[in-house]
């Protein structure tokens, strides 16, 4: 049975009334219904939506990405000969003076004769001065500090060499390391430098030498006395020689 609630605002009490409804009248909250006379009601015709082309540029050649440039090959400099590689790199051989090569050589330093170069042992450490070439070169610029021995060879050509390195045991590949050859042949003069702890047979070999020297000296001075005395004799000998010449005519 269809029924509606109404609220009666005239009425004094404003009790609700009840009131059964017909059941060709429709409910009030419920959905319309359409009446039979009145026509459908329909939308307005629209045209179909199509989708959005998709946006085309204008005629021009497919872009072609420009080829990679070769990577470029880069030749290294040929290093320069040996006797100009410090000047190609700008290095500047030290000039020692005559006072600074006398300190180096004599402090602790002996000098050794050519035919015991090829005793000096490993590891000690020698300065040595190279050979005047008629270059130009001076004295001082001719000096080298040296360093340690490390071995003594023969090269490809025969001749005697000395390797010698910066840092007594250094291994090549070693960070400031580096060792370099000296030909006998280039070589005027070598100091090595002694062992401290033979000090006292040192100084006794030097104290020798000194007094022997000495000796020397005294018997050339002793000898040239002696020649003079020699001298005046034959002097004399002559003088009578010529007396008796006279004497006897």
């Amino acid at each position: 049975m269809n029924y509606s609630l109404e609220d009666k605002r005239g009425s004094p009490s404003g009790t609700p009334v009840k009131r059964f409804a017909n059941s060709n009248s429709p409910l009030r909250n419920s959905p319309r219904r359409a009446s039979s006379n009145s026509p459908p009601r329909t939308l307005p015709s629209s045209p179909p939506r199509t989708l959005a082309q998709p946006r085309t540029l204008p005629n021009s050649p497919p872009r072609v990405p420009a080829p990679e440039s070769p990577e470029k090959i880069v030749t290294p400099a040929p290093r320069a000969a040996k006797k100009d590689y410090a000047k190609a790199n700008g290095k500047k051989t030290k000039e020692y003076t005559n006072k600074e090569i006398h300190e180096l050589i004599t402090d602790g330093y002996l000098l050794v004769p050519p035919l015991l170069w090829d005793r000096v042992p490993k590891g000690s450490h020698i300065r040595y001065l190279k050979k005047d070439r008629g270059d130009g070169i001076s004295r001082g610029a001719r000096f080298k500090p040296g360093g340690f021995v490390r071995n003594h060879f023969t090269n490809k050509d025969k001749k005697k060499m000395i390797m010698v390195e910066n840092i007594l045991g250094g291994k090549t590949g070693t960070r400031g390391y580096f060792s370099f050859p000296v030909t006998y042949e280039d070589v005027e003069h070598i100091w090595k430098k002694y062992d401290y702890h033979s000090f006292v047979e040192i100084h006794l070999i030097n104290n020798s030498l000194a007094q022997k020297k000495r000796q020397n000296e005294e018997m050339t001075r002793a000898n040239a006395e002696q020649l003079e005395v020699n001298k005046e004799l034959a002097r004399r000998i002559d003088r009578l020689e010529t007396i008796l010449k006279n004497a006897i005519k």
